[in-house]
């Protein structure tokens, strides 16, 4: 049982990991109205006023082959992400979460009970993204309704969700792209405080601009992408042992952007990561677990972003 405490422990965080990871498939694209040959710049185009809905379902595996044992998680979260206002190309974007469900499925021997919580009060989970034209980042202020305090393994699976949603946009390059072209981006995380479970995460993404075609009745832009590379580190404490993290993993998915705005409409994105913890200095316990997650995000139909 002492295993299996120490794998309910690290569930929470390896969701945490996952869904942050995952996290780069739910990625905008700008507006590209060019036919083939022609370049034109990636860049978003958005109106105060404008509001973009997502249904957002996560599906999580991690299998400890040494134990012959396996765990599921299932987030799924509704994302509404409303343009307040756009000032020198730089647009304040405010995200609202809600109808959070978590699944959870084999963690009973780990002490998480199996079946399905509903996280009603997560909508008062909301953010504020100051991004600009390129999709960088400027600054990113996270309101919860959670109290100080470590998180239980559920309600760090929900929390996941909003630093996921950093992923939802993406840096674009500098120069203009014609289709076959492709670009890099490096992205370092950091997930848990200095007083909770922290990880480390650095992944290269290759993006590449594949055709256009029509996607939910919309013009868009096929977006390819796969890790050139992917590492994960990181040391916790817990009753009194050091827990050492190290992983390396891959990544390859598919994203629809419209053209017209740059936003998501639809993406797919398939993950592994063979993480490896080791326990107790060096004679102690080395655990592998292998992390397969399969996400998809799916805008939803609204009043500001119908097609006219």
């Amino acid at each position: 049982m002492k295993n299996f405490s120490v794998l309910a422990f690290f569930s929470s965080s390896t969701c945490n990991l996952v869904l942050s990871v995952f996290a780069f498939s739910i990625t905008l694209i700008s507006p590209l109205d060019s036919i083939a040959g022609q370049t034109k710049q990636l860049r978003y185009n958005l109106l105060p006023g404008e509001s973009y809905n997502y249904t957002s379902t996560t599906e999580i595996k991690q299998i400890v082959s040494e134990m012959q044992f396996t765990m599921g998680t299932v987030v799924a979260t509704t994302i509404k992400t409303d343009v307040q206002s756009i000032d020198n190309n730089h647009s304040t974007l405010g995200v609202g979460y809600s109808d959070t469900k978590i699944t959870t499925s084999g963690m009973a021997m780990a002490g998480i009970p199996d079946g399905t919580t509903n996280y009603d009060d997560f909508s008062n989970n909301n953010e504020t993204l100051i991004l600009t034209d390129r999709g960088e980042t400027l600054s990113r202020d996270l309101k919860t309704s959670k109290k100080k305090g470590k998180l239980s393994p559920i309600e760090r699976n929900a929390q996941s969700a909003v630093k996921a949603l950093s992923y939802l946009f993406t840096e674009f390059p500098e120069k203009p792209l014609k289709i076959g072209d492709s670009w890099m981006i490096t992205r370092n995380d950091t997930i848990g405080g200095k007083s909770d479970n922290q990880i480390l995460s650095t992944i290269k993404l290759q993006y590449t601009l594949a055709n256009y075609t029509d996607t939910l009745g919309f013009a868009c832009a096929r977006l390819k992408c796969h890790s050139i590379t992917s590492t994960t580190s990181g040391t916790i404490e817990m009753m009194g042992r050091s827990m050492n993290f190290e992983g390396d993993g891959s990544l390859i998915g598919t994203v629809y952007v419209e053209l017209s705005t740059g936003m998501t409409l639809v993406s797919t994105i398939d993950n592994q990561i063979d993480m490896r913890i080791s326990m107790g200095g060096q004679d102690g316990m080395i655990v592998p677990i292998t992390v397969n997650t399969h996400s998809f995000v799916n805008r939803m139909p609204s009043s500001s972003t119908e097609q006219k």
